[in-house]
């Protein structure tokens, strides 16, 4: 990245060597002590919020509280590239943004010529795209990245972090997960996924649907070898080819960046960008292959139950957030609302 601003090395303290928080943020958090000590909680929130939004966390203790760093510091290489200590540090691109031309995102792999072929085949994906590729710290990348945009971050990316760092990113009006795309997509995929979102109604488009009854379960929108939903529009879908509006995303973010499954994601931000609220239609998910890859989950569904730990935990945020939303729910048979679980 070229317009990364000029990095200054931070005050310490000389008794810990912890990174001393900015006279501005102190003053925040004055301000912060003393709204709790006349038990003011909205405006300690606010205070609260503001002092986050900085990469700053407070430790309350007692009536009084301190900061410290929430994330790592960016780190300057010696050949001047960065590696940024979290997404909020990226710098946002403020650029008109292209609407012929999207800003595709992939996750870097370990292995430097399986990142090349990923650059490559993104690359001649869509004429004129903005490939952004996510590069953590066990990322060997290619001696040749082409036009793709690299950013680095200290660690391992998770799906979150990589999509919260393209819509910051986002060069065009459109984000396409470009990662772990199916070979049934074909050449002009882009041009077909950006197509569903020529239709307002739509709110997210992908390769892979998912119809749900409570969003305790989720069944492919295409049951293999067994009857058909096409009729049915998909609750979600899954995360290769997941594609949105820049515009909402900005509206509707930020990300969970804690989930740890893409698909639990996919599903989760898939409602946030269909929803219009309870006392509004919801806005319709796209798939254009149907049926996720039910070779990529055990027992030929999505039931999370019998996944690992982290994609139940990632289930159980999507449940806390929309399992009263009957209204983003499609019954898998009949097309039919059902009513919201009790």
């Amino acid at each position: 990245m070229t317009d990364d601003a000029p990095m200054t090395a931070p005050r310490r303290s000389r008794r810990t060597g912890e990174e001393l928080p900015p006279a501005e943020l102190r003053a925040l958090a004055r301000e912060r002590s003393e709204a709790r000590r006349v038990q003011d909680w909205t405006e300690a929130d606010r205070l609260r919020a503001m002092i986050e939004a900085q990469g700053w966390k407070v430790i309350d203790k007692g009536a009084e509280g301190r900061l410290a760093r929430a994330h790592p510091l960016d780190v300057v290489e010696a050949d001047g590239q960065t590696r940024y200590g979290w997404n909020g540090a990226v710098p946002a691109y403020d650029g008109a943004r292209d609407r012929h031309a999207p800003t595709i995102v992939a996750r870097a792999t370990v292995d430097p010529v399986d990142t090349g072929l990923l650059i490559s085949r993104l690359t001649n994906a869509d004429d004129g795209s903005h490939v952004l590729i996510v590069a953590g710290d066990g990322t060997i990348l290619p001696a040749d990245t082409g036009a793709a945009e690299v950013v680095r971050i200290i660690g391992e990316p998770t799906a979150g972090v990589a999509l919260a760092i393209a819509i910051r990113r986002a060069r065009g009006e459109h984000v396409v997960v470009g990662e772990g795309w199916p070979a049934e997509a074909s050449e002009d995929g882009v041009a077909q996924l950006l197509a569903c979102l020529e239709d307002p109604t739509v709110g997210v488009a992908g390769w892979w649907g998912v119809v749900s009854t409570d969003l305790r379960t989720m069944e492919p929108a295409v049951m293999p070898g067994g009857p058909t939903h096409a009729d049915a529009d998909p609750v979600a879908v899954a995360w290769p080819g997941l594609t949105f509006r820049t515009h909402d995303s900005i509206e509707r973010g930020p990300v969970d960046e804690q989930f740890a499954d893409p698909s639990m994601l996919a599903v989760w931000w898939s409602l946030v960008l269909r929803d219009e609220g309870p006392d509004a239609p919801a806005r319709a998910a796209r798939a254009l292959l149907g049926a996720p890859d039910m070779s990529l989950r055990p027992g030929g569904s999505l039931r999370p139950g019998g996944h690992d730990r982290g994609t139940r935990r990632d289930h159980y945020r999507i449940i806390d957030r929309f399992g009263g939303r009957a209204d983003l729910l499609t019954d898998p048979s009949t097309g039919d609302r059902p009513a919201a679980p009790r």
